[in-house]
């Protein structure tokens, strides 16, 4: 018989191998170890939700808010990493390089030092071993593939209602962008399971469409942040370029996206079931 909360506790501990090797490296490539602590985080997180029913409700938000605190920590770290990429890029769409040159060197004077970004990543580090193993001892001894099932759907029902609301709003879609993640997350995770590897396919294509515009999403609000280092008319034209690409970009990444999302929770909760029934 298939042990799901083997297949758990093995997860778990790859999230805080993963942490614990990104810190090491930290050396080598700081950048890559924001990225890959951030990306461990999340996947936390996913299994919290996956399996956050068998919590009690205060252990569930204790984890969760832990996690995402020390995530929120490292963000501005990602965003001064990835900014300038994403500039650079803007720039040549603009023709202005000086104005953007003045972002990037506005934003860098607001970048969080190398010390600084170190001891978030052992904050996090940290945090991430603590909660890992408070989610091992709150879980019960055995967990059935209903809760898998469970956590699944409710993560699925909130992705589709993520995307609705990531029609006009930008906070929104970075939402879904988020929550679209860690549905990835999952369904990698149950993989492993017979049969539903093929499942998540759909959604991790929705990925590839959503990065770009969350990057630009980020890259305009270092442009409104940092508009008193530019001129009006500078900052306004910035604003310009992003907004024409910006808004086509949410429209295409939710049209991308409806194939994947347009059946209801419980029907794919129910190809879930099916996939892994046929295949034992």
């Amino acid at each position: 018989m298939f042990d799901i909360r083997s297949m758990i506790d093995a997860h778990l501990a790859s999230v805080a191998d993963a942490v614990r090797e990104a810190v090491a490296g930290a050396d080598t490539n700081l950048a890559t170890a924001v990225h890959e602590v951030r990306k461990a985080l999340r996947r936390a997180r996913a299994i919290v939700d996956l399996v956050g029913g068998e919590l009690p409700r205060k252990e569930r938000r204790a984890i969760r808010s832990a996690l995402r605190e020390v995530r929120r920590e490292l963000g501005t770290a990602r965003d001064h990493t990835v900014a300038p990429r994403v500039l650079a890029a803007l720039e040549r769409e603009a023709g202005d390089r000086d104005a953007v040159r003045a972002v990037v060197e506005a934003s860098a004077a607001h970048a969080p030092d190398e010390p600084a970004t170190r001891r978030a990543l052992t904050a996090a580090a940290t945090c991430a071993t603590e909660q890992v193993m408070a989610l091992h001892t709150a879980l019960p001894p055995e967990l059935d593939r209903s809760v898998l099932v469970d956590g699944v759907r409710s993560l699925y029902r909130d992705v589709r209602r993520a995307r609705r609301a990531a029609n006009e709003s930008r906070r929104a879609f970075h939402e879904w962008r988020r929550r679209t993640k860690e549905l990835t997350y999952q369904l990698d995770l149950l993989a492993s399971l017979p049969g539903v590897a093929d499942i998540g396919r759909e959604i991790d294509k929705v990925n590839d469409v959503q990065g770009p515009v969350v990057d630009l999403i980020m890259v305009r609000d270092f442009v409104r942040h940092h508009r008193d280092q530019l001129d009006e008319e500078t900052a306004a034209r910035l604003l310009g370029v992003i907004d024409d690409r910006l808004s086509p970009l949410m429209k295409e990444a939710r049209r991308a996206a409806k194939p994947a999302f347009k059946p209801r929770a419980n029907d794919f909760a129910r190809r879930l079931v099916e996939a892994d029934g046929a295949a034992r």
